[in-house]
């Protein structure tokens, strides 16, 4: 168990030593209640069947951690990026062994981004009426290996992200799963639609959802998208 010293904001879990944002009202308190960053097991199991063996993730809006030490632990190679200052230091200390970007992925990066921080912290956001600054990143740009997996959770940013990622998913035809929320995707002018367009351009499939009930017209699911 790692003994260090948190910042302050952060809580401890006492049984793995891991860090969580103090007062968070989700995954913070759900990690407290299950002693874990992992609290949904069930759906990073339903993830596990679409791993390839040995891949290059890339987890990006990779919040304290949860997907991250999932996949370190299934012996997976992570780059990982999560803008929120305080959220990345959770990451960082929960995750040691990934590739940790305290960047905000987005289709430019030449200026910083408002980052809106809220009480269910996996929830923050970028938003224009953002207190904290945050730096963004283009992922095509940075010559990181070639990925066989992306996972991307940015609360309506995905389409920024997305567009930043162009080359690396023509070129390396990853598989991706991508959370849909239809509110927070209208709260920054785009639609589900808009992110099922830009994979079925590009000839990936569109209709593997979770949970496994779900449907496109649920206002929030996860979608993974294969080539």
């Amino acid at each position: 168990m790692n003994t260090t010293i948190p910042p302050k904001g952060i809580e401890v879990i006492p049984q793995t030593g891991q860090w969580v944002v103090a007062g968070d009202s989700h995954i913070g308190k759900w990690s407290l209640e299950k002693g874990t960053i992992i609290t949904d097991p069930y759906f990073l199991n339903w993830v596990k069947q679409y791993l390839p063996e040995s891949c290059v993730i890339l987890d990006i809006g990779a919040n304290v951690g949860d997907h991250t030490r999932f996949y370190l632990d299934e012996g997976h190679t992570v780059y990982a990026f999560e803008p929120n200052p305080l959220t990345f230091e959770c990451l960082s200390h929960n995750c040691p062994e990934a590739h940790n970007y305290n960047l905000a992925a987005s289709d430019s990066s030449e200026k910083p981004l408002r980052f809106l921080r809220l009480d269910n912290v996996g929830a923050s956001r970028i938003h224009p009426e953002g207190n904290i600054l945050v730096n963004p990143v283009v992922i095509d740009t940075m010559g990181l290996p070639a990925p066989q997996f992306i996972k991307i959770d940015v609360e309506g940013f995905e389409i920024n992200v997305l567009r930043g990622l162009e080359k690396t998913i023509e070129n390396h035809r990853p598989i991706v799963l991508c959370e849909i929320n239809r509110g927070a995707l209208e709260a920054n002018g785009f639609t589900a639609m808009d992110i099922m367009n830009f994979f079925s351009k590009r000839g990936y499939a569109t209709d593997t959802l979770y949970p496994p009930n779900a449907n496109h017209g649920w206002e929030q699911f996860d979608c993974l998208f294969t080539p």
